[in-house]
């Protein structure tokens, strides 16, 4: 019996800990399927605190990308969403009308086939990560 007590314990605290150790900033929606260097996607920080983006990466293809405010604010607060552009002038040539946060982060291209993305925080943790599949033009997913 013991053992068995022992064994919930360590599945509680392994749970625990994945569910409290991190921020929860999930991705909502991506449009991989832009014309090049206008793909973005979009971030939530569904957390009860605000999240400092100043060292956290998106990655694509293996590859860590910088991530920066283009409004000089790196914090995502909590309960706010904000749009991660590959470029931020051809992003508001299609979106002119767009007034939420921004985050530059400059990416190659992502693949309209799909392909792994994430992103991870200052410490290198991956805190999202999915792999999405093919779109069509045009079209978010």
């Amino acid at each position: 019996m013991a053992k068995k007590s022992l064994f919930y314990i360590f599945i509680l605290f392994f749970l625990c800990k994945n569910i409290f150790a991190n921020p929860k900033i999930i991705i909502t929606e991506i449009s991989p399927c832009e014309t090049s260097n206008a793909e973005w996607l979009e971030v939530w920080n569904i957390s009860d605190e605000n999240i400092d983006f100043t060292e956290w990466k998106f990655w694509e293809q293996n590859t860590n990308h910088g991530i920066k405010s283009i409004n000089q604010e790196n914090v995502l607060h909590s309960g706010s969403g904000a749009i991660i552009v590959d470029k931020q002038e051809n992003f508001l040539e299609i979106f002119p009308d767009f007034i939420g946060q921004i985050f530059d982060s400059s990416w190659g291209s992502l693949k309209n086939s799909g392909e792994e993305i994430g992103l991870k925080n200052n410490n290198g943790e991956i805190i999202e990560n999915f792999i999405y599949p093919e779109c069509e033009s045009q079209k978010t997913l």
